[in-house]
């Protein structure tokens, strides 16, 4: 006797649920094919929703951390005689150190 085969139906998730979902697969060790067999999800669209949301969070990172910081001095607005000195550490042991002289 043959087992009925019920449809495949498509399931409407919310991006919160997506973003729980992305969540699990990262916290599993299963590659991404793996989850997604597991948890019966479309590769397809697990991986285009996987990407939106990366790329979602990302965008709040930067958002959050921009990547220019305006620096103000303490009391020397408008002295231009102060000198300053500013010094990046990049990694791996590359600094960069840039200085002015007090004129």
């Amino acid at each position: 006797m043959k087992e009925s085969s019920t449809p495949n139906r498509r399931v409407h998730r919310s991006p919160e649920q997506w973003q729980s979902l992305v969540d699990q697969f990262e916290q599993s060790d299963l590659s991404q094919r793996a989850f997604c067999q597991q948890k019966r999800l479309a590769y397809g669209t697990f991986s285009r929703w996987r990407r939106r949301l990366l790329a979602r969070n990302a965008e709040s990172d930067e958002q959050s951390n921009p990547a220019f910081v305006e620096l103000l001095g303490s009391g020397t607005q408008g002295n231009h005689n102060s000198g300053w000195d500013v010094e990046l550490q990049l990694g791996e042991g590359v600094t960069l150190r840039l200085r002015r002289q007090p004129c």
